[in-house]
């Protein structure tokens, strides 16, 4: 949820993959899972589903989000 919340733009189901690398269906599970739980918000553009966190939940998690380690 981290890495999607800090996405400055909504991400394709491919961006997806690439980064978990899990089975398209387990990605495809969770993000049904999340949108049916109004955490994440779906919309299509130019024939493709894009992903996003809800504002409200990017918020929250950034708000606890640990510090990164930055030398």
């Amino acid at each position: 949820m981290f890495w999607l919340v800090n996405q400055p733009k909504p991400v394709s189901l491919s961006q997806l993959l690439d980064h978990f690398q899990l089975s398209s269906s387990a990605v495809l599970n969770a993000m049904q899972s999340l949108a049916k739980r109004s955490l994440i918000e779906k919309q299509e553009q130019d024939h493709q589903t894009l992903f996003s966190v809800a504002p409200g939940v990017k918020q929250y998690v950034e708000t606890q989000q640990p510090p990164s380690e930055e030398s």
